[in-house]
């Protein structure tokens, strides 16, 4: 077993854990680099529109805009410069969250009889074991690899000329030792604390 790191030990509260797990990353990294494409596309465009509207208005040029369905023109510079502001605020919000995720810290993770205890630099966070769905992924091998857990809460995704998809959340451990054992002993967990168990076996054991 890992060493505990002092702060989940004391999230714990004298629990006894069946695993603790030291996860690499907090989050996926191809989530975070598809969203730092998306943020660097974004400030591009918005660096444009910023560009084109104060060439404009600090050349003597004019900007023609509507408010309240009202046609108005700006001259100089003001509110107006608000509007691509926004959206270069924006880009940069998504700029940092993908960094974030990118060079973000790790993570660590303790499966108690009851609960699913996770601790970041950024918080911490308990999850029951009734609030997973049973549906759990993993990957690596068996020294190595990812383990994913989804939840019963989710949400909707639309999709190009389909309804939408039911896409439900989901807790990753990243690149974290003896995978496959501790998938065996979250879906052991999930199991037994299931609301609706469909399959029951008395004799089950982890």
């Amino acid at each position: 077993m890992a060493n505990i790191a002092a702060p989940i030990e004391e999230l714990l509260g004298g629990e006894k854990p069946d695993f603790v797990a030291h996860a690499k990353r907090a989050t996926p990294l191809g989530g975070s680099i598809m969203m730092l494409f998306f943020a660097i596309v974004w400030l591009t465009i918005s660096g444009f529109m910023t560009y084109i509207f104060v060439t404009q208005l600090f050349s003597g040029g004019e900007i023609h805009y509507e408010l309240n369905g009202e046609p108005r023109t700006a001259t100089k510079p003001g509110l107006i410069l608000l509007f691509p502001a926004l959206f270069d605020l924006i880009g940069l919000f998504l700029l940092w969250i993908s960094l974030r995720g990118i060079f973000g810290g790790d993570a660590w993770f303790a499966g108690t009889p009851n609960r699913l205890v996770i601790y970041t630099k950024g918080g911490s966070r308990s999850i029951d074991w009734d609030q997973f769905n049973g549906d759990v992924a993993v990957s690596g091998n068996e020294n190595l690899g990812n383990v994913n857990l989804a939840m019963r809460t989710g949400h909707y995704k639309s999709q190009k000329n389909r309804p939408e998809r039911y896409v439900p959340d989901e807790i990753g451990m990243i690149q974290i030792e003896r995978p496959y054992q501790i998938e065996s002993l979250c879906r052991a967990r999930i199991k037994e604390h299931d609301p609706t168990p469909t399959n029951t076996n008395p004799n089950a054991s982890i």
